[in-house]
C-alpha cells in the first residue's frame, strides 16, 4: 500500500475533489450530458464504419482494441494536465495572495472595503494610496515648479481655466499631464488590486 505520506498533498486533494466535483457538474449540467450523449453516438458510428471497410471480424476486433487502447492512454493524459492545472491553479492562487501581502504595503491582508466602516469608496481608495511613493514625489515636486515659475500653467491644470500659455509654460504643462497620467495609471492597479483582495479576503 501506497505510504499516503509520500503522495503529494495536492494530487490527494485533487483526487479526493475530482469524483464528487464531476459528479456535481454532471448532475447539474445538461451540456455535458449532451457532449457525451454525443460521443457514444459517435463512437457507435465509427464502430458501423468499421464493420463496412473491414474484410474480417478479426480484423475488426483487432482495430477496435487499438482505439479502445487509444481513448485509454488519451484519457490519462488528460488526466494528468488536469491534476497539473489543477495544481496550478492553487498555487497561483497562493502566489496571487502572496503578492498581494508580501511588500506590497500599500494592502493590508484582511481588511476590505465591507470591513470600512466609512463606507465611502473613495475614502476607502486614498486610505490605501502610497503618497510617498517615487511617482507621487515626482508629481508633487513638478506642481512646486509649476507654482513658484509657471503659475498660470498650474492655474490651467487644476481649475481648467482656458488661458493663453506660452511654448514654456505649454511644456511644463504638458510634463505635468504626463505625470498625472502614470500616477493616475498606479491608482487604477492599486484599485484592481483591492477588488482582488475583496474576493480573497470576503
Amino acid at each position: 500500500m501506497e505510504n499516503i505520506f509520500d503522495k503529494p498533498i495536492l494530487e490527494q486533494l485533487f483526487e479526493y475533489r475530482k469524483e464528487d466535483y464531476e459528479q456535481a457538474v454532471y448532475n447539474k449540467d445538461n451540456e455535458i450530458k449532451k457532449i457525451e450523449e454525443n460521443t457514444c453516438d459517435i463512437g457507435d458510428e465509427f464502430s458501423n464504419f468499421l464493420k463496412k471497410i473491414l474484410p474480417s471480424e478479426k480484423e475488426y476486433k483487432r482495430t477496435l482494441e487499438f482505439m479502445r487502447k487509444y481513448e485509454l492512454s488519451f484519457g490519462k493524459e488528460i488526466d494528468f494536465w488536469s491534476r497539473e492545472y489543477y495544481k496550478l491553479g492553487i498555487n497561483d492562487m497562493n502566489k496571487l495572495k502572496t503578492e498581494l501581502k508580501g511588500k506590497n504595503n500599500d494592502i493590508t491582508k484582511g481588511e476590505t472595503f465591507l470591513d470600512y466602516t466609512g463606507a465611502e469608496l473613495n475614502e476607502y481608495i486614498q486610505k490605501h494610496i502610497n503618497f510617498n511613493s517615487e511617482i507621487y514625489q515626482k508629481y508633487k515636486a513638478k506642481c512646486r515648479e509649476l507654482e513658484e515659475k509657471y503659475p498660470r500653467a498650474l492655474k490651467v491644470f487644476e481649475d481648467s481655466i482656458p488661458i493663453i500659455l506660452n511654448e514654456e509654460e505649454m511644456k511644463h504643462l504638458m510634463e505635468l499631464k504626463e505625470i498625472d497620467m502614470e500616477m493616475r495609471a498606479d491608482e487604477t492597479k492599486l484599485c484592481f488590486k483591492l477588488g482582488i483582495n475583496e474576493i480573497l479576503n470576503f
